[in-house]
This record gives structure tokens, sequence and C-alpha cells, in this order.
């Protein structure tokens, strides 16, 4: 978030919803994932506006790592 507090885990409910996909572990894993340290590939939301969606689900290129 802009104001430097952390966001609000997403739960498997929230995930189906916003989703539409079935919440697995991994999937919950990936996507409450702050990104900075980990070995994942394409861990949380997409930064494209608009997008909306978790990064390991949409279509838009690989973000540059800024960690």
């Amino acid at each position: 978030m802009s104001d430097g507090t952390p966001p609000t885990a997403v739960t498997a409910e929230e995930f189906e919803r916003l989703t539409g996909y079935k919440a697995t572990p991994k999937y919950l894993e990936w996507i409450n994932c702050p990104g900075k340290g980990c070995m994942h590939w394409r861990c949380g939301w997409c930064r494209v506006d608009g997008c909306g969606r978790p990064s390991f689900l949409c279509g838009h290129p690989r973000p540059t790592r800024a960690d």
C-alpha cells in the first residue's frame, strides 16, 4: 500500500471471489507473499493499471524486481 502498511492477507474465500479459481495453499502463499527476498517467480498482485489479478494468473509480462 502507498502508506507503507502491509496489505491484509487474502483469504481463500476472497481469492476465489476475486479470481474465480479455487484457492490452493500454494496460490494463497503466492498471492500473500510480500515479494522481498522470496524465490517465487510471479508472486503478489499484477502492477499493471486495471489488471487486478494475481501476477501468476494474468497475462502481463513478468515485472522487474527491485529487490
